[in-house]
């Protein structure tokens, strides 16, 4: 009886330690293997775990695409997607989007991120429920696209604003948030 017992629970041990199918060799590959289809990595963010990353998905039979991002987690058997979503692309005359993804168990999350079309927009601030963030926003670049992000504190609350300024810091767009 104690033999079958030890099976059952080294059995039950390797079963938990096999790669999940989710699993991926590289993050595309995780972020292909959660159903979504990668059309362009625009950025990766290094945090603890794993990576955030912002991409383009295919949406529509390959005929439009949005903006998404996701937390994809480092595994022992390679990078496996955890969390994410997306938004529509910024239209002719929307200067900047935004998404915001709440605090969520065992992700770098809250998160708030968007993208830039207005190529006078060089600073972006960001209003919570509870205050205007302290933290700078980050804008990054990759030649074709332009995208700001932003980690915050579960205590800051819901996004609820986002605010596009030039050099001068003028206000060129600024979009209510309402989740």
């Amino acid at each position: 009886m104690t033999v079958v017992i030890v099976v059952l629970i080294l059995g039950g041990t390797l079963i938990a330690l096999l790669p999940s199918k989710e699993n991926g060799k590289t993050i595309e590959e995780a972020i292909e293997k959660s159903g979504r289809q990668v059309v362009k990595i625009i950025h990766e963010e290094k945090v603890t775990g794993g990576e955030v990353v912002f991409f383009y998905k295919s949406i529509n039979g390959g005929n439009n695409s949005t903006v998404a991002s996701g937390y994809v987690k480092k595994t022992l058997w390679g990078w496996e997607w955890a969390y994410g979503g997306e938004h529509s692309h910024s239209e002719p005359g929307l200067p900047i989007t935004a998404q915001y993804f709440p605090s969520t168990k065992d992700t770098p999350f809250p998160l708030a991120f968007g993208e830039i079309s207005d190529s006078q927009i060089v600073r972006v601030n960001v209003q919570t429920d509870k205050r205007t963030i302290d933290k700078e926003t980050r804008i990054v670049n990759n030649g074709t696209t332009r995208i700001w992000f932003v980690f915050l504190n579960p205590s800051d609350g819901p996004l609820t604003k986002v605010i596009g300024q030039s050099q001068s810091g003028q206000i060129l767009a600024s979009e209510d948030i309402s989740l």
